[in-house]
């Protein structure tokens, strides 16, 4: 009763004075959000969770104010944190997912799932998942969410006026029109409806209209800078550059300096011919571009490509993309703007967006010979090698002798794997000995051919003629990686950094390397630079990602995955990666989307398809998983290691005789193999065909009787017949053969500590650490034996050995070994001997019920119990840990808890060493 006056005392005298004075603030804050004084709200916001951290209420309008102020990660996590203490989601996925539309995380918002949202917020949230999917150009998608959202509120104009954009997006004016009329009917005087109506009129070069209707929504909100910016449009593209002047000239005198306005003024300019003015002008543009809002630019295209072009004279091809497809979806059929915008993702290293930019515009873009070359090596980057060839046909006719063109058409050789034809044909090339592009085909080629010395030699040609050349050095080293010579690679790349340290190719091909030498941080440290100089391209990122995961940062790798997808939805690298992230958290229905897209991309490649029937058997969906390995079996029929890796999957499955028959496919392709001659006897032991397994091991023993695996696979099919001494010596055999093979090692290890060849055992080791004292594992498999063998005294000296070895694995196990030997012994020193293990920062139930077990056995009960429940928490499946918790409650008097705690011990199935004394125990509490 004590402790309950105390904690209502607690209560009646702390929390009320909190709550009351968060919640004053928080009134505050409320009533200055609805007056839109959002900075006086943020002060109030603040002050209340300061005053308690805890407010939802404050949480989720703090959420709100910080969407509206621009701080997009911000809000996000605190909504996050909202969402996490219980809020509900209804109150949040409004604001959430706006600030996940604003950051494009895209996927997120179509993976994740909110409960039990009232009918407007479910609206909502499908609103924003339709928005989602059509930012990922998932059109059909996107429509049906639209379409749905509408049948649940038909009186939604946010929906109509999203399906009317839609429609608009697909030249469907008529049924873009009818979405905005029921619109109007709804709110005659809606600003946005009548600029959407606008933009309407725009697309469909009715001019007149879409200034009446932008006249209308800037009468109603002449502060929308949207609004503003649409009406120039209108006026600039109706030829009417003074309401346009006029305009501008009220938005420049309403902000000066607004940088919108200042572009508005340069392209005037440069329309009237005034190039010089217009030049001074967009240089002072240029540090201003960085700055400027999506919102800002929205709806004027000479705007978009005015910034596009200065981005790209700037080298931010980032921004510069942006710029270009924004202008383009307004003017789609400018011809330069789509090369440009081209030329930009081949910046990017992103070559099928690039492809997909140009391909639709073919006819137009044939016409100039640099956009034609450039369209050919994007076919050939994007592996549509055809085009690239009647291309290369068309042009030879036109330029019979263009060097370019005569190259191209040795590319389309090589794409075709014509490998012998491209090099004859380089060879016989005019430009075969001068021109250096020539050169490096000419060393591509014979890479390509197998041919490494040759294109070694055409790189130390190059070198030799330029030693200090950058892109030859990377030539060299790309070689000597091909040669596995990793150091070499380091030094022509190290070479070419110590001329340039910021040349971008030589530090991407660094980070790979230190990648695939598993140097991790070093080569997230080069990934991390690159991104920053070259932010948002898809191989870098996708470095980076990689990278990020290897040095187990998975969520940053996650998002950067996510960033590479937006722009290049069937990247295979990123999908790859991500999927294993998602199997890796247990995100499994994840991991499987990121699969689909692959096999979509790349339907004959079984690698992903086998990847997802893994998954499938995880998810237990068997069925599914065996009509997808049946698909599978006609992809691999003739590839014995991938029928291996089928065999695997079908035993996981549960069909073992089709895992069988797979191995045996795979063994009659390659009879000779070795690797399949084990996999055929490990799969029919896995299936306990012993017969099958036996014959096939005498068969290959009698030919390699110097193959430790053998010998080691001969034991496992003895073991498994119940053969155990033939196992064991099967087992002897294969360490006479290897006496370092560690598997063959434990194997005999395990079978002594069952009482077979015990002797033989211990004699061999103790044989090899005689003529190697520093074997720590053989050390500590004998030190181990002893313990089981309850010979603890022989036990001891191996440990305390092992424990003075610096860097050891399993060095806290010792310890906790060695702490268990002492307790019988001396309490204090064993006390030592768990601390010590504990430092080393291991979490292990056996560590904890060790230490508990001591403080117990010093009379430390209280303390004991607290740690040996920690120890049950982690592994409540422990006899010894049962029984040290029932000694314990026995010893505080609590008498019916440690008998039931002995009842779980005696009733397990494992054996444990004081299982005597437990008996003992339950015998005496009776």
């Amino acid at each position: 009763m004590a402790k309950i006056v105390m904690l209502a005392t607690l209560l009646s005298v702390g929390s009320p004075a909190i709550a009351q004075n968060s919640s004053e603030y928080y009134e505050k804050a409320l009533a200055s959000f609805e007056e839109k004084d959002f900075e006086t709200a943020y002060i109030h916001l603040k002050n209340s969770l300061q005053k308690n951290e805890d407010n939802l209420p404050a949480k989720i309008l703090m959420g709100k104010v910080l969407l509206i102020s621009g701080y997009m990660y911000e809000s996000e996590e605190i909504l996050e944190e909202a969402l996490a203490m219980g809020a509900d989601p209804s109150l949040v996925v409004d604001t959430l997912g706006k600030v996940w539309l604003y950051t494009k995380q895209n996927e997120k918002i179509i993976d994740s799932e909110f409960k039990n949202l009232t009918p407007k917020s479910f609206n909502e949230w499908q609103i924003i998942v339709a928005t989602a999917h059509l930012n990922l150009k998932n059109v059909e998608a996107a429509r049906q969410g639209y379409e749905l959202a509408l049948k649940n509120d038909p009186a939604n104009i946010r929906t109509l006026n999203a399906l009317a954009s839609l429609e608009m997006r697909d030249e469907k004016f008529e049924k873009a029109k009818s979405y905005l009329e029921l619109s109007i009917e709804l709110e005659p005087e809606n600003t946005q409806t009548l600029r959407i109506f606008g933009d309407l009129f725009l697309y469909q070069k009715k001019l007149d209209e879409a200034i009446k209707y932008y006249k209308q929504s800037y009468a109603l909100d002449s502060d929308d800078p949207i609004v503003k910016r649409s009406l120039v449009t209108a006026h600039l593209q109706n030829q009417d550059t003074e309401s346009a002047k006029q305009l501008l000239d009220e938005i420049l005198q309403q902000t000066p300096g607004d940088p919108t306005g200042m572009l508005m003024k340069a392209w005037l300019l440069a329309k009237n011919q005034m190039s010089d003015d217009a030049a001074r002008e967009l240089e002072n543009l240029s540090a201003q571009l960085a700055g400027l809002s999506e919102e800002a630019l929205q709806e004027d295209p000479s705007l978009f490509y005015v910034s596009a072009l200065s981005a790209f004279a700037l080298q931010n091809y980032v921004q510069a993309k942006s710029f270009f497809i924004q202008y383009l979806n307004f003017v789609p059929n400018n011809v330069e703007a789509v090369a440009l915008l081209a030329q930009t993702h081949v910046k990017l290293n992103e070559p099928k967006p690039a492809l997909e930019a140009m391909q639709r515009h073919e006819r137009a873009l044939m016409v100039k010979l640099d956009n034609a070359l450039l369209l050919a090596d994007l076919y050939l980057a994007n592996d549509k090698v055809f085009k690239a060839v009647e291309i290369s046909e068309k042009l030879n006719e036109q330029y019979p002798d263009n060097p370019d063109v005569a190259l191209l058409e040795i590319k389309t050789l090589k794409a075709r794997g014509k490998l012998e034809q491209a090099l004859a044909q380089l060879n016989q090339s005019k430009y075969a000995q001068n021109n250096i592009r020539f050169i490096i085909m000419r060393s591509e080629l014979f890479m390509q051919m197998g041919k490494v010395q040759e294109a070694d030699e055409i790189a130390d040609f190059l070198l030799e003629a330029a030693p200090d050349n950058i892109d030859f050095l990377n030539l060299k080293a790309a070689i000597q990686i091909r040669l596995r010579d990793y150091a070499q690679a380091e030094v022509f790349l190290d070479k070419a950094l110590a001329i340039n340290s910021e040349h971008f190719s030589a530090q991407y091909n660094k980070a790979n390397l230190l990648s695939s030498r598993g140097e991790h941080k070093a080569a997230l440290e080069i990934a991390e630079k690159l991104n920053a100089i070259q932010p948002d391209q898809v191989s870098i990122l996708t470095l980076l990602a990689r990278c990020q995961l290897n040095a187990d940062n998975q969520e940053k790798a996650i998002k950067n995955l996510q960033r590479v997808l937006q722009k290049d939805i069937s990247n295979l690298n990123a999908l790859e990666l991500l999927a294993t992230i998602y199997t890796q958290q247990g995100e499994l229905e994840k991991a499987i989307r990121q699969l689909n897209v692959a096999i979509k991309t790349e339907p004959d490649a079984a690698v992903y398809q086998m990847r997802r029937v893994d998954l499938y058997i995880a998810l237990k969906q068997l069925d599914r998983a065996e009509r997808e390995l049946k698909k599978i079996s006609y992809m691999v029929q003739d590839d014995p290691v991938g029928l291996v890796e089928l065999s695997k999957l079908q035993f996981k499955a549960g069909l073992f005789d089709n895992a069988k028959q797979s191995i045996v496919s795979a063994y009659e392709i390659l009879p000779d193999s070795l690797f399949l001659a084990t996999e055929y006897i490990r799969m029919h032991l896995s299936t306990n065909d012993l017969d099958k397994a036996r014959d096939m091991l005498d068969k290959w023993l009698k030919s390699n009787p110097q193959e430790s695996k053998l010998f080691i696979l001969s034991g496992d099919v003895n073991v498994a017949a119940a053969n155990l001494a033939a196992g064991s010596e099967d087992y002897l055999r294969a360490l006479e053969v290897n006496s370092m093979d560690r598997s063959a090692l434990f194997k005999l290890y395990q079978l002594a500590s069952r009482g077979v060849n015990k002797d033989k055992f211990e004699n061999l080791v103790l044989s090899l650490l005689e003529q190697n004292p520093d074997q720590h594992f053989q050390r500590n498999m004998l030190a181990d034996f002893y313990v089981n063998q309850k010979r603890l005294e022989e036990a001891l000296p191996h440990y305390k050995k092992l424990i003075t070895v610096d860097a050891l694995p399993n060095k806290a196990y010792m310890l906790n070994n060695l702490a268990n030997i002492y307790i019988s012994r001396d309490l204090q020193q064993a006390s030592e001997y768990i601390n010590e293990a504990l430092k080393l920062g291991v979490e292990d139930a056996a560590l904890y019920d060790t230490q508990g077990w001591i403080k117990s056995l010093q009379g430390n009960f209280e303390e004991g119990l607290t740690i040996l429940r920690k120890s049950f928490a982690m592994n409540s499946n422990d006899p010894s840990n049962q029984y040290h918790l029932a000694y314990t409650l026995q010893k505080l008097g609590r008498t019916s808890e440690a008998k039931h705690s002995l009842d779980r011990a005696l009733n397990s199935n494992q054996e444990f060493m004081e299982k005597d004394q437990a008996e003992a125990l339950r015998t005496q509490l009776k």
